[in-house]
């Protein structure tokens, strides 16, 4: 119905009339209170669609006075937003029909109707609007909240979640939203957004990327991110684009979206604001009022506590793989550790090179690889020394094939650049490069496919600066490639194995060196010497040592007599071997024109004395007669041990059973000063045995007794063991001891018997 001055038209253009009581001014008053004061918003349009009059309510939705109203337009007044209004304003001034009921969508929906207002002649001459806000009732909201929060509650994933709540958003509350959180350094990132347009949307999602939102702005995104409370615009106003404009194409582009309507809420959990919620109307022309306001905020913090169980989750879940991590990288180190250890006690058992590396090849299969290979650099090329396979007939075809590969090939092939360089290669797909073979036949190629190569690890084999081979771990099939760490345990294998393999090298030189000394220092063969028989056995003391400091020799003085000689020199190794030399040499060459042995000894010990001082020796010199048929007596030369030179020439002197018997005893210190005890003779009759054995120290000091040692020389002797404990031993001696010389014998007179015995001699 239209109201006039007169009366009430009816739809049916009819005029009805009453009288009024009171005058028409009372009317009008009551006609303004009625409109100013009604619930609803009321607008009145004059033909060129500007505002004629606005009530208060309307002026509280639009949240611009009345009176700034009066005499503009809707697109004057509430920006993009009128355009709607506008439109529909336009509509019912060309058909002169009411438009009714234009529903914004919404759980807290407006309704607006537009009337056309004619005159008493049925001319139109204004337009009124009526905005009707349908609050959401409580059972609208509910359930509203009800499926939002179910919606939230089906995902435990932080950025799932933020997606579902601007999912919730379109279309019941907004047009598009978008979820924003600041991350720790600061900066602002969208994580969420949802909208019906999809041209707008791609036009949003060009904004955010390129230009994103400043954190300083005083209103909006940032405001609210910086702990300021919800922002609420039913018409957005151009400064609010401006404030959040970074330049001038980026305000462009914010104008470009057309907002007409925007909520931003913050998103708080705990205390702290870690997001802000956006909603935007658009097309659909709705203006939010207070009652969206609320629901938002409703939304909001179902959200936030939405984010901050998932928030929560999250946290429990890295702290969960970072636990795992944790062991797992433990339990790696562990094994890498063991393998290793293990690796290290193979390479350290033995120095035979070949098993040691095959062992070591054989263990690589356990954890790194399938396929394992090791070549050792020679003179001639690469020796193939260990390949290992899983399957024992694919590797005696592996082991076949690469026999033949002797050549590494020039520096472009993976071989020779490993090789050339000294560095390590990591090659993916190794089926695919090209390698360098003697015969590139059939065979070949079968066997490579076979092995169905998917990483290959070649590493130098280096030691002392050198590169002294190679080793190639190889996996096949489905396996992964060498990550990392499993290419360091390798490259630390490699290593190892290279320091072995040069240490064994090392050692085989020096076992051929010391084997070559030892056999120029021994008599290549023992004469024949009529009526005797000679027998001799060398062992060096201690595993591996070669060049020992005992020695033997056989042979004919210058008299035409036979010599034998048995010596010892304390200490092993070439420093030993050279005091052996000259011992040895020296007897040999005095020998020629000293018939005596404690001669002989004595020239030694003068030799030494020049040419090492301080060295020391032990020495029996025993010359057999040239007829050893008869009972002619055997002269035989003892020297002392250094160590008990003191003792044993106080016994030599104090002891006339020593004398009686024969025994010359000399100290051969390496020093110019000496004594001998004289000379005798024992008979070895035929059938008897002589034997000289030159044993280690403990053994000669202790296990088995002198034939010069009597209990006045054994009480004498005390002084002389105490004070030998605290003088500095010398590196080498050449020493003669007595008790060494275990012979079974009769005395030139044949009267007493001499016994070899544990303890100490007896007669």
């Amino acid at each position: 119905e239209s109201m006039t001055e007169g009366g009430v038209g009816r739809r049916t253009g009819e005029r009805a009339r009453a009288p009024m009581p009171g005058p028409p001014e009372r009317w009008a008053a009551l006609l303004d209170t009625v409109l100013w004061t009604a619930p609803v918003g009321i607008a009145v349009f004059d033909l060129e669609l500007r505002y004629l009059f606005v009530n208060e309510r309307l002026a509280e939705l639009d949240q611009v006075p009345s009176d700034a109203h009066v005499g503009q337009t809707p697109i004057d007044v509430l920006g993009p937003a009128g355009e709607l209004i506008a439109e529909a304003l336009g509509r019912v001034l060309a058909s002169g029909i009411p438009l009714l009921d234009r529903s914004l969508a919404g759980p807290a929906s407006s309704t607006v109707h537009y009337y056309p207002v004619r005159d008493d002649d049925g001319a139109l001459f204004a337009i009124e609007a009526v905005f009707v806000e349908h609050g959401a009732g409580p059972d609208d909201r509910m359930r509203f909240l009800a499926a939002a929060g179910e919606a939230l509650a089906g995902s435990l994933e932080f950025e799932d979640v933020l997606r579902r709540v601007a999912d919730v958003a379109v279309p019941a509350l907004a047009d598009w939203c978008a979820v924003d959180v600041r991350r720790d350094d600061g900066t602002i990132e969208q994580v969420a957004v949802a909208r019906l347009n999809q041209r707008e949307a791609a036009r949003a999602t060009e904004l955010r990327v390129n230009k994103g939102i400043n954190p300083d702005a005083e209103i909006g995104v940032g405001a609210v991110l910086r702990g300021g409370p919800s922002e609420l615009y039913p018409h957005v106003p151009d400064a609010l684009l401006v404030e959040n404009a970074r330049d001038e194409g980026h305000l462009d582009l914010l104008r470009s979206l057309h907002m007409q309507s925007v909520i931003v809420v913050p998103l708080t959990a705990r205390g702290r604001t870690f997001g802000a919620l956006t909603l935007t109307t658009t097309d659909s022309g709705r203006v939010y009022g207070p009652a969206d306001l609320a629901l938002a905020e409703d939304l909001a913090t179902r959200a936030a506590l939405a984010v901050d169980n998932a928030r929560l989750y999250r946290q429990a879940q890295e702290k969960a793989r970072a636990l795992e991590h944790e062991v797992a990288a433990r339990r790696r180190a562990e094994a890498v550790a063991q393998f290793l250890a293990e690796a290290s006690t193979i390479l350290a058992s033995s120095l035979d090179l070949d098993q040691t590396v095959n062992e070591v090849a054989r263990l690589t299969l356990t954890q790194l690889a399938d396929v394992c290979a090791v070549d050792l650099v020679e003179e001639h090329g690469l020796r193939q020394v260990a390949v290992a396979h899983g399957d024992r007939d694919l590797e005696a075809a592996l082991k076949q094939m690469r026999a033949r590969w002797t050549d590494a090939g020039p520096p472009e092939q993976p071989i020779g650049h490993v090789l050339a360089t000294g560095r390590s290669m990591l090659i993916d797909r190794p089926g695919q490069v090209t390698w360098s073979a003697p015969d590139d036949d059939a065979d070949q190629r079968a066997l490579l496919e076979q092995l169905d190569m998917t990483s290959l690890l070649l590493m130098p084999l280096t030691a002392g600066g050198r590169v002294v081979g190679i080793m190639g771990l190889t996996r096949v099939g489905d396996r992964p490639p060498f990550d990392p760490v499993e290419t360091a345990l390798a490259e630390e294998l490699a290593l190892r194995v290279g320091i072995a393999v040069d240490n064994a090298r090392l050692y085989e030189e020096r076992t051929q060196v010391a084997r070559a000394l030892q056999q120029s220092l021994l008599p290549p063969l023992l004469p024949q010497i009529p009526g005797m028989e000679i027998a001799a056995r060398y062992r060096a003391t201690g595993a591996g040592n070669l060049v020992g400091g005992d020695f033997y020799d056989v042979f004919q003085d210058g008299d035409g007599h036979w010599a034998i000689v048995v010596g010892d020199v304390a200490g092993i190794g070439a420093e030993a071997a050279a005091i052996t030399g000259l011992a040895r040499y020296t007897v040999r060459a005095v020998a020629m024109h000293e018939f005596r042995p404690s001669g002989v000894l004595r020239a030694l010990n003068d030799a030494s004395a020049r040419v090492s001082p301080g060295s020391r020796s032990m020495m029996m010199n025993g010359r057999p007669s040239s007829s050893p048929t008869s009972n002619t007596p055997t002269a035989l030369g003892c020297e002392s041990r250094a160590a008990d030179r003191a003792s044993a020439s106080k016994r030599a002197r104090r002891s006339g059973r020593d004398a009686r018997w024969g025994s010359s005893v000399l100290i051969a210190t390496g020093r110019r000063s000496h004594r001998s005890a004289p000379a005798g003779r024992i008979t070895v009759r035929p059938g008897a045995a002589a034997r000289a054995r030159a044993p280690s120290r403990r053994r000669a000091g202790r296990d088995h007794g002198s034939p010069h040692r009597s209990r006045g020389a054994g009480r004498s002797s005390r002084p002389a063991e105490r004070r030998r404990r605290h003088r500095r031993p010398a590196r080498h001696r050449v020493a003669a001891v007595a008790s060494v010389l275990s012979v079974t014998a009769v005395l030139a007179d044949g009267r007493r018997y001499l016994r070899d015995g544990r303890r100490g001699a007896r007669w």
